[in-house]
This record gives C-alpha cells, structure tokens and sequence, in this order.
C-alpha cells in the first residue's frame, strides 16, 4: 500500500473505540480531495480483508474498523512491523555509513543498544549489510574483535560517497537544514552531508575547492563540485592515505591544478592530504569530465598530453553517425572537440568500473528516440570495427552523447522562414508568432498572411507556412492549434531538425518483406522476441546461424531500447545473407533493458560500403520520429495493415 494509506490505517487504529473519521475528515488531514482518500480506502479493504477484517461505514459518521479483537491486533502488528521497515532503512544505512567512514571496530551490542533494538535486529542488518557491500567488492567481518569492514580503500572511498549521496537523514515531516549563504551546495545535499559531516568541516572544504575553482579556472558542473566535496570529506574523516598502487590512472595534465588544490586543502586542513590522496581527487576530476569545465586552451592541452582511444573513436563515430542521418557533421570542430573530450573520460570510467547518472535520460530517450538509436547503431559497429575491450556501455553515457549530436544538428540546420497564416484572427496569430519567436530560434516568422491572400501570396524563399487550418499548398504547411501547445511545438521543432518529411522517400521498402513482420503478438520478454525473429530470418536463410548469438551479445553491451517503446536489436553485419528488416508489434508492452517496449525493428543488415543499407537505417530515422507513424504501427492488426505502414512512401 502506499505511505499514506498506512498513516490512515493508524488513524483509524489510533483510538480505544475505533472511532469513526468521514472521507472529508480524512481529506483536510492530508490536504488532499476526498476522491483520492476514497481511492485509498478502496486499497485499504483489499488489505484488510486477509485479515478478517473490514472497513465499516455509516451514514452521518464515517467508517471505521470492524472485526474481532485478536484479528485487530493481527492488523496493528502488520502496521509496526511495516512502520519498523522503514525505519530499519534508515538504520542499515547509518549502520553502513559509520562502518566505511570509521576504522573503529563496532559490536552487535554496541549498536544494539545505540539503535535501542535487539541484537537479532542488528544481526540481520549486518547480513543485509554484508550482501551489499559484496556486490561492490567489499567484505564485512565480524570475530572475537567485533565487526569492521574490509577491502580496497578506493572501493570504499567510492561505496561510502554513494551511500551519502542516497542517505535519508531526515523524514518527510522535517524541514532541510539551513545552508551558510556562502555555501554553493543545494539544500538536499548540504542537509545530507550535515548528516555526517560536521558544519564546520564542510565549509573549510567548500572554501579551499572554491578557491580552487577561481585560481585554475575551472567551472565545476553541481555533480562534480559536490562529488569532489564529499571525497574531499571523506578522505579528512577516514584518514586512510592511499598507496601508488590504488592509483588508477595518472593524471599528469593535471598535475599544476592539482598542487593548487593540494595547497588550499593542506592550508585549512593541515597534514591531512598526502600526495597519493591529492592525485586521487585528480583521478575523479578527470574521471568526471574536467574537461567540460576548462577553457578551451586548457582544454586541448589536456587532449595533446593524453588519449586512450577517444581521438579515433570520435572521428569515426562522428562519420558514422553524418553517414546515417544523411548530414555532414565532419567539419563540426566544436562537436569534434566536444565529443572527444567526454569520450576521453567516457573511457576511464568504462575501464575502473566507474558510473555516472544521467538525470535527463528519460528525457532524452523521450524526445530524441530515433537519434538515441542511430548512435547505438555508431557505436555498435565501432565496437566491432575498432575492437574496443569495454564490458558494455551503459545508457546513461549513450544518452550524453546523443546530447552532443543533437546539439551539433540544431546549429547546423540554417534558419526557416515561414509565415503564418490564421483564419481566427490577428489576435491568434500573433499569439502563434510570439510563442514560435520565443521558443523557437531557429524559425524566423517573415509575414502574418489571411488565408484568403495565400493564393496571391510569393512564397519565395518561405521554407513552411503554419496555420491553424490544413491546405493544399507548394510548400509544406503544418497545422497547429490556435494556442500552439506542447505537442505543436515538438512537431514544429522536429520538422525544423529534421527538414521536410513531406519530402522524405522511404528507403526501407525494399528491406521489409511481408513475411517478416509481425503484427500484434504476445511475448513475455525481449529473450522470446529476438528468438522469434532470428529464427524467421533463419528459416527464409537470411542470416547465419551466429547471427542470434551476436545479437545477444551486443544486447548486452548497450541498451537497443532507444524510448517510445521502441527498441533495435541487431548483431553482426558480416553474418547477414541477405540484408533485412524483420519487425514485431506486441499486444502488450514489455521490460526490455530499462524501458517498456512493444515496437521491435530486428536489423539484419550490411554496413560496409552499403549505400542501400545506410538509406534504410535514415528512413527508420524519420520513421521512430513520427508519432502518427508509431501509432499506426500499434493499430495494426493484420501483416498487410502492418506491411503497409513500413512501406507507406513517402515518409510523413
């Protein structure tokens, strides 16, 4: 049940008599309408009703608890026990936290009677504590002495920022802690760190990394100040120094920064950081993506002085992915520089097992879906092609890159001239110009035009009109709404980026083969799906037999469920016969990587000097980007309905 649903079952078992509260009674307690407290009270039955007990309700009075007293208290036992749950959360974390930030040994009586719980509580923590740590390489021993936690430091350097970072000091009814206004940590964090670290200490660390901030101009992104932060706490409260051998990578580019940093820290905390420990702070600076943050001169001194891959990688996926989309992004320096630089640190991290999130993913995988998916294809056959031995990429770093190339498009796409035009009025019009001029920069607005003048109107050099209406026209029109909402906006966007899809002949024809697509069918995950396909494609011997298992393997190594539920298995072009597109829509959505998805494109094809096969994959492109195009896919319930909508020409 949801937390509020189990703050009203106390309510209504908070009183001697089981009092009765009305739904409106209930709504004012938690500021919320009574609709919702009757959804919750719906929920509230179904639980109850394993217990015997029911929900009772009365005209005039409200409902209340009805049932025998033992199965009451059966109900009021399953409301501690859940209630403990929660608060056993909190406790394992602190627990976890004080063992990784503390050489000292602890016992299972001293933190029973700290937590005032009983040592069997505490000895299932410690079990609970034990699977956790061993998925990050660390052990948790406990003998005659007590119990300590064990294994490399940099792991447990890197475990104990995590567990900050997900540390929940405070429940929902208690205020964040008021932050010094010199502070440049947002209120969660400064409240989460004040839960470990004193106040004082973290603002003699914030002033040093300031300091250093202003004397090596850098621009630390929000992420990398407070990571940097909280290592920077943690190395001053473990006073544990690293060895020459804990040292993943050498930073040599960065070593003037660094003796700035090693200065400021030792000046306010002296004797406490020694050189291995400064070149580990460097480590995670460059593991972070320093190079976002520096000037561009700066910047190329550090890709002068080192490359571990990033220089080719970039170049060859920057070619791959303008061979795809049909547009030249080699001549992009800024793309080229900026690519290589994130890619630089993309490398590291994949190496040392480091992990980065990507708050905007969803986002990203939302509204660039079909470009997610052209760079996963990049970097699919880069892999193979350069033979790069990294275990997977995770999607997070796939979804920053797609951030590059997008940014790189929208500058590359030369302004659009249009004009309005709007039967409702001037009014509406110039509600629609002053949106587009707001929000749209890449569109310039040439002329408000009647719609009873469009057929006198010289239309030289406007690249679209919109309107409010749809009509015949010689160039491209796009209907909006009066008020031009989200959704007008994103297809007004996607037109602009992707130029006209009126003009957008469809190249896949002649990959997708009626016998190979399959409308609504129902699978219970993404491991029936891609057996489903290959084997079709086996049986009309399309491909070879180790074409499933390179599938599957490159399934592993990076996400192919690239949003709108859209997902792009393929595997290795050298095992394809003959070039394909095999495709399934499913009745119902399922998990695949992270996502849900029920429209799957299985792409057998050839990318070595195939012109025919790189056609196919920028008029997939154009496909995933048309919403109407993706629901007509799920509406189709038959292979000609669904065979149709492939091979509709040309692309709209």
């Amino acid at each position: 049940m949801k937390s509020r649903t189990w703050k009203i079952l106390g309510i209504l078992l908070d009183t001697t008599n089981y009092q009765a509260f009305t739904t409106f009674q209930l709504a004012q307690q938690f500021d919320v309408s009574k609709r919702t407290i009757l959804n919750d009270l719906n929920e509230l039955k179904e639980f109850l009703a394993s217990y015997s007990v029911s929900l009772k309700y009365q005209s005039n009075f409200g409902y209340s608890l009805e049932g025998r007293n033992g199965d009451l208290l059966r109900v009021k036992n399953s409301l501690n026990s859940t209630t403990a749950s929660l608060t056993a959360k909190t406790r394992r974390q602190q627990i976890m936290i004080g063992l990784l930030l503390s050489k000292k040994i602890t016992s299972i009586n001293e933190l029973s009677d700290k937590y005032h719980v009983s040592r069997s509580s505490i000895v299932r923590d410690f079990k609970i504590i034990k699977q956790d740590l061993a998925q990050q390489g660390l052990d948790l021993v406990s003998d005659f002495q007590g119990t300590r936690i064990t294994g490399n430091e940099t792991l447990i350097r890197e475990t104990l920022r995590q567990q900050i970072k997900e540390y929940q000091p405070l429940n929902s009814h208690q205020p964040l802690k008021m932050k010094p206004d010199d502070s440049k940590l947002d209120s969660a964090a400064y409240t989460r760190l004040v839960g470990v670290f004193s106040k004082n200490t973290i603002s003699r660390a914030e002033r040093a990394l300031t300091k250093f901030e202003q004397q090596a101009q850098f621009n630390l992104t929000d992420i990398m100040y407070l990571n940097m932060i909280t290592h920077i706490l943690i190395i001053i409260n473990r006073n544990v120094h690293l060895k020459e051998k804990d040292l993943q990578i050498q930073v040599g580019q960065l070593e003037g920064n660094m003796a700035l940093l090693s200065e400021n820290l030792n000046q306010s905390f002296p004797g406490v950081f020694k050189f291995n420990d400064i070149q580990y702070l460097g480590q995670h600076l460059f593991m972070s993506g320093i190079q976002d943050s520096v000037k561009p001169a700066l910047l190329m001194d550090y890709l002068r002085q080192f490359d571990n891959g990033a220089k080719s990688f970039a170049r060859d996926l920057i070619k791959q992915i303008s061979d795809l989309l049909k547009v030249d992004l080699t001549s992009d320096q800024e793309l080229y520089l900026n690519l290589r630089s994130h890619c630089l640190a993309m490398f590291e991290r994949l190496k040392n097992h480091q992990k980065i999130k990507n708050p905007l993913l969803n986002q990203i995988k939302q509204n660039y879906s079909a470009l997610f998916g052209i760079v996963v294809l990049g970097i699919s056959e880069l892999y193979v092609s350069q033979d790069l031995n990294l275990e997977s990429l995770p999607e997070t770093e796939v979804g920053f890159l797609v951030i590059h190339f997008q940014a790189s498009l929208e500058k590359n796409i030369k302004m659009k001239k249009i004009i309005i035009v709007c039967p409702e009025g001037v009014g509406f019009s110039r509600l629609i110009q002053n949106k587009i001029n707001s929000i749209l920069p890449l569109v310039k607005v040439k002329n408000i035009v009647p719609y009873k003048d469009i057929g006198r109107y010289n239309l030289t050099g406007i690249d679209f009109i919109v309107s409010t209406i749809q009509f015949k026209c010689a160039v491209p029109v796009i209907q909006v709404s009066g008020f031009l909402d989200e959704n007008d906006i994103n297809r007004l966007n996607t037109f602009v980026i992707q130029h006209a899809k009126e003009q957008t002949p469809n190249l896949m024809i002649n990959l997708i083969d009626k016998c190979c697509v399959f409308p609504q069918q129902h699978f219970q995950n993404k491991e029936q799906v891609i057996e489903f396909l290959t084997n079709s494609l086996l049986e009309l011997d399309m491909i070879n037999q180790n074409f499933v298992d390179s599938v599957k393997e490159r399934e592993n190594v990076m996400a192919t469920e690239i949003g709108n539920g859209v997902a792009i298995p393929h595997g290795s072009s050298e095992l394809v016969k003959v070039p394909k597109i095999g495709v399934v829509t499913l009745n119902r959505p399922i998990i695949w990587g992270k996502g849900m998805v029920d429209i799957i494109f299985l792409l057998a094809l050839k990318f070595e000097n195939s012109l025919q096969n790189k056609n196919a994959i920028n008029s997939l492109y154009y496909l995933v980007n048309s919403k109407k195009l993706l629901q007509d896919l799920r509406y189709a319930k038959t292979k000609n309905e669904l065979y149709g909508v492939l091979t509709i020409n040309p692309i709209k």
